[in-house]
């Protein structure tokens, strides 16, 4: 199989893309997509370092769905089996990324449109001053086919990708929503795994108290 990520940068800080170097360790290449408004020729200057990364600079913010729909034609055009997509906010490291990958590989099935990890959402301690992971949502050793996942974290079957093409022009809200039922509609599966996970930090920061975790 081959495999690439992207990641959709927007006005990333130094941990995001520090994140990077994870990506370039565990796939054949990595597409960087910055939708941040100004320049970014810093950034771009980092990650040149990385030999297997691309980058590419959209035309301001032009919103997820058209970010998304750049990737996932790279990934056709380069005939690649699977593209991981990712924000930049999500933190999916090196043996989940493995696990996810050793599944692909040993379970491949063409019927099902994205391979989806287990996830658990990230709050910010104002205490202890960091990010604390929540109970992930499912059990290490569950298999769940669902009808919606995220993109972020999302091992998508380009085969698949070529009949939904081109997304829809939503913003940020609705394009898993989109992508989900896209995939559901040609009758493909979407399949969610408990032994790969990652953390996952929805929108801006969520405070670490008992009411936003209920």
């Amino acid at each position: 199989m081959k495999y690439v990520a992207t990641i959709i940068f927007y006005n990333p800080d130094e941990s995001a893309i520090k994140r990077v170097e994870t990506y370039c360790n565990n796939f054949q290449e990595v597409l960087v997509i910055d939708n941040s408004e100004e320049s970014n020729l810093e950034t771009a200057l980092k990650l040149k370092k990385y030999r297997n990364c691309v980058y590419h600079k959209m035309n301001g913010n032009s919103g997820m769905s058209e970010a998304l729909n750049y990737a996932f034609y790279f990934a056709i055009d380069k005939k690649y089996d699977f593209i991981l997509t990712m924000d930049q906010d999500s933190i999916y490291n090196d043996k989940n990324i493995y696990n996810m990958k050793e599944y692909i590989e040993n379970n491949y099935d063409e019927n099902i449109g994205i391979y989806s990890p287990n996830y658990s959402k990230l709050y910010y301690n104002k205490k202890r001053k960091k990010f604390i992971e929540a109970k992930p949502v499912l059990r290490e050793n569950e298999e769940k086919y669902v009808d919606f996942c995220m993109t972020s974290g999302s091992f998508i079957n380009v085969k698949a990708l070529s009949k939904i093409l081109p997304l829809d022009d939503y913003f940020i809200a609705y394009v898993d929503n989109f992508l989900s039922q896209k995939l559901l509609e040609e009758k493909y599966k979407l399949l969610r795994l408990g032994n790969s996970y990652f953390a996952q930090q929805v929108g801006a920061i969520v405070n670490d108290n008992l009411y936003n975790r209920i």
